[in-house]
């Protein structure tokens, strides 16, 4: 089990390395934001996991239809 905090400058997709590579497996990946404006709503999808790393996928939007990349979140990943 590992887990981590992803603190991204600006890009709503970015790969987040392993601390430790799994020597077989990853088997799930979960990530949450850091929701930092209650007034946005904000989404993170994992995905393109491998043994050494996962991509994630960070957006919010407002009532206006803007959409920023979400930046900051935490995530925990299981294997073996």
């Amino acid at each position: 089990m590992q887990w981590g905090k992803n603190i991204n400058a600006s890009e709503i997709n970015t790969t987040v390395t392993f601390p430790i590579t799994f020597p077989n497996y990853c088997l799930n990946v979960i990530a949450v934001a850091e929701n930092t404006n209650p007034t946005r709503a904000e989404h993170v999808n994992v995905d393109l996991i491998t043994t050494t790393s996962f991509r994630w996928s960070g957006a919010s939007s407002s009532n206006n239809g803007a959409v920023t990349a979400v930046t900051n979140g935490y995530w925990m990943a299981i294997g073996y």
